[in-house]
């Protein structure tokens, strides 16, 4: 579920040439830009204006979800374009978030996604530009989805897997049976 999500489709990324393909490392195509590492954060325990979607009652004051209600993570990091991008459709995958989260490109809000660990990809061509981008993620700890994936395991609330920026022609295939 989400807002502006990309259809699922085949895992895939672009090779500039057949040597690239041939190695068939996808971080290391031409067309891929690979954005784990550093990211500016920041923590708030009762976004009140950002609780969204709501879906809490009012705990018992003895509970730490009193206080905690649906803490936010917020990631911001800049990403550059490559030139030689130019003219062709630009992507952004999430490998894996835990568990809702809004994504903003240049001040401008993309998309929502509400799906656990499975990847979650938004077409960025009309957000981008040639050169700097700031791309913010709003990452929450419990949406609807939080009551019926209600498993024993941790939780780890976040960015959790790789975040890839990259890069398609206009016409390609995106899916085969």
């Amino acid at each position: 579920m989400g807002i502006h999500k990309e259809p699922y489709h085949a895992t895939l990324i672009p090779y500039a040439n057949l040597q690239e393909a041939l190695l068939a490392n996808r971080r290391a195509s031409s067309y891929a830009v690979n954005l784990n590492g550093l990211w500016k954060f920041n923590w708030m325990p009762r976004p009140e204006k950002k609780d969204f979607p709501h879906v809490m009652s009012e705990p018992d004051k003895k509970y730490t979800a009193y206080t905690e209600r649906n803490p936010v993570g917020s990631y911001r990091r800049e990403f550059e374009v490559p030139a030689n991008w130019n003219g062709r459709r630009i992507f952004i995958t999430f490998d894996g978030v835990d568990c809702a989260f809004f994504i903003w490109v240049n001040d401008k809000k993309v998309g929502y996604s509400i799906n656990r660990l499975n990847a979650a990809e938004f077409d960025l061509t009309k957000y981008v530009k040639a050169g700097k981008n700031m791309v913010a993620v709003e990452v929450y700890a419990y949406s609807s989805g939080t009551w019926l994936e209600d498993q024993d395991m941790w939780r780890l609330h976040g960015i959790l897997r790789n975040v890839t920026l990259w890069s398609s022609p206009y016409v390609h295939i995106r899916n085969f049976l």
